[in-house]
C-alpha cells in the first residue's frame, strides 16, 4: 500500500473510532437514570421482609419487580412493560423513582406489583419485563409461571 493511503486508512479509522466512542459516552452522560439491579421476588407489598428473589412462581401467585437505581433526579420516571412469549404486552405502567421531599438520595430501589390478586393472575407461561426511561430501555428480566 503506498504511504499516502495507508495515512488516510488511520486517519479514517481514527475518526470513526472517536465517534463511536463519543457516541457511547453522550448516551450514558444523557440517560438520566441507571438502573443497576433487577430481578422479581414473591411478595405481595414492599413493605415484606426478607423476599428471596425467584424467577418462577405459580398460577395466583404474588409476582414483585424489585430494582435498584443510581443518579435520579426529582421526577424521573421508569416505564415497565410485562411481555409474554408472543410478545403481547400483558401489563404496563410507569413508577415515579425519586419523589418530591424524599431526601436528595439520587441511589434508591423501588418495587413495583406485577402479580398480586386473582384479577392480576397470568397464565402459565413465560414473561419478560422491560423497563425504559425516555423511551430507552435500560433494563429487563425474565419470569416464568408454572
Amino acid at each position: 500500500m503506498k504511504k499516502g493511503k495507508t495515512k488516510w486508512l488511520i486517519i479514517a479509522v481514527a475518526v470513526i473510532g472517536a465517534v463511536g466512542v463519543g457516541w457511547l459516552l453522550m448516551r450514558k452522560i444523557t440517560l438520566p437514570v441507571e438502573i443497576v439491579k433487577i430481578e422479581t421476588n414473591n411478595a405481595l407489598s414492599s413493605r415484606m421482609v426478607g423476599a428471596v428473589a425467584k424467577d418462577r412462581f405459580g398460577v395466583g401467585e404474588p409476582v414483585m419487580l424489585y430494582f435498584e437505581y443510581n443518579d435520579a433526579r426529582v421526577g424521573d420516571k421508569v416505564d415497565f412493560e410485562v411481555t409474554d412469549k408472543d410478545g403481547a404486552v400483558v401489563k404496563s405502567g410507569a413508577t415515579t423513582v425519586l419523589r418530591p421531599g424524599e431526601g436528595d438520595d439520587k441511589n434508591g430501589r423501588r418495587y413495583v406489583s406485577i402479580v398480586n390478586t386473582g384479577s392480576t393472575e397470568l397464565g402459565t407461561g413465560k414473561y419478560k419485563i422491560v423497563l425504559s426511561v425516555d423511551g430507552r430501555e435500560v433494563a429487563s428480566t425474565r419470569f416464568g409461571v408454572e
